[in-house]
């Protein structure tokens, strides 16, 4: 039954997903993570050993290749309860997140207290073994596809140069299957764990906030016609962001006087993330039309999806995005970015490759300082720099 589950709860369709999750998420799923949880938490001498095998009984009903390609590894919905279950499995309740659990809640939930440095982060959690040196993958996810595609290519067979559906999946690891199933368990520790419980995708450092603060003045600079500038946050969750670009705009107010800057988060609730810090209830739509801002801010659009043709459409002259750029799961690959290989028809239609961005007058600029700066939920030992900060302005 789980395993049909973790096959069929899916569809590309996007009213047929609403209406499967609608009726899956709140049982089915509930199910599955509170069955895995028990596990997790029962006799530490079998724990791991009862907990993979409950897991892997779902995952491989067949034991073929065929069980992870043609089912779960679609279902974006069960492949988060999975992932979510191992890094659990793995790093909750280790010294190392304990600790690190109350260093860091101060920052994403008290009003008076700044965030942690990124290099406090990195020690608290133990990552200074991460690949810190390879500054070459921002926003780029190459290397970390690297062990997965490693451990197909020597585990599974080929039929008409292609895997073989039928490949007999005997003996592998649970990390692996998760893994081969697009995961994102490998190389992770209680660093990855702690942003899943806490629903970061962005991991925010005082580092990374004053850098994109510091831009944001810089913007502000460009414009000296505007007696007031007006920054809005859409689909700001919790409004952590935000909160805490105030802060380092008041800081710089008491050191260089007030630039007109005005920050506003908002964010329709539709995700129910709650509300941490000042949150105005607004749809895209309504923030763009009631709060008419000069600059836009977003952080991980939902993937698939693009929310910044209403910006031009605006007529907003700036725009900057936070998230995984080109090929990862911020936005639209296509629509947002402009990466042609995700357009349907390739760059075949009347416009080929130009970027719908392009098209509208606007100038993409790739913040690298600020990338270097970031930390995200999907970052791992082998791959870290894998979120990036994009302005798009209009020429």
């Amino acid at each position: 039954m789980l395993s049909n589950l973790a096959k069929h709860g899916w569809s590309t369709n996007s009213m047929i997903q609403k209406y499967l999750d609608g009726i899956l998420a709140p049982t089915a799923y509930w199910y599955v993570a509170n069955a895995s949880s028990k596990l997790r938490t029962s006799d530490a001498t079998t724990a791991t050993t009862d907990f993979d095998q409950y897991w892997m009984n779902i995952l491989l009903p067949t034991k073929t290749y065929n069980d992870i390609y043609s089912g779960w590894s679609q279902n974006q919905r069960f492949r988060a309860v999975a992932r979510l279950e191992y890094l659990r499995s793995r790093y909750c309740n280790t010294a190392v997140y304990n600790n690190a659990k109350t260093i860091m809640r101060n920052g994403i939930t008290s009003d008076d207290t700044d965030l942690p440095t990124r290099q406090e982060i990195v020690r608290t959690f133990g990552m200074e073994e991460w690949a810190w040196d390879n500054k070459n993958n921002v926003s780029n996810g190459d290397i970390e596809d690297q062990y997965k595609h490693n451990v197909m290519q020597t585990r599974l067979q080929t039929k008409d140069n292609s895997y073989d559906l039928n490949s007999p999946i005997i003996d592998w690891g649970l990390e692996d299957v998760l893994e081969v199933g697009g995961c994102c368990v490998h190389g992770r520790s209680e660093f990855n764990l702690f942003a899943e419980e806490h629903q970061l995708y962005e991991v925010l450092s005082l580092d990374y906030v004053e850098a994109l603060t510091a831009h944001i003045r810089k913007i502000r600079a460009a414009h000296p016609e505007k007696k007031h500038f007006q920054v809005v946050e859409v689909g700001a969750g919790s409004g952590s962001l935000t909160h805490h670009i105030k802060r380092c705009l008041a800081r710089d107010a008491d050191e260089e006087g007030d630039q007109g800057i005005d920050i506003i988060a908002t964010d329709s609730g539709a995700w129910n993330l709650g509300k941490r810090f000042a949150v105005e209830p607004y749809t895209n739509k309504e923030a763009l039309s009631r709060l008419r801002p000069d600059l836009v801010l977003v952080s991980w659009m939902p993937a698939g999806t693009d929310w910044t043709k209403s910006f031009r459409r605006a007529g907003v002259k700036n725009y900057l995005v936070c998230g995984e750029a080109d090929d990862g799961c911020t936005g639209h690959n296509w629509e947002t970015w402009g990466n042609v290989q995700y357009k349907e028809d390739g760059g075949r239609g009347q416009d080929g490759a130009t970027p719908l961005y392009t098209q509208d007058g606007y100038e993409r600029t790739d913040l690298n300082d600020l990338a270097l700066l970031q930390l995200q939920r999907y970052d791992c030992k082998q791959a870290p720099y894998q979120s990036t900060t994009v302005l798009f302005s209009k020429h």
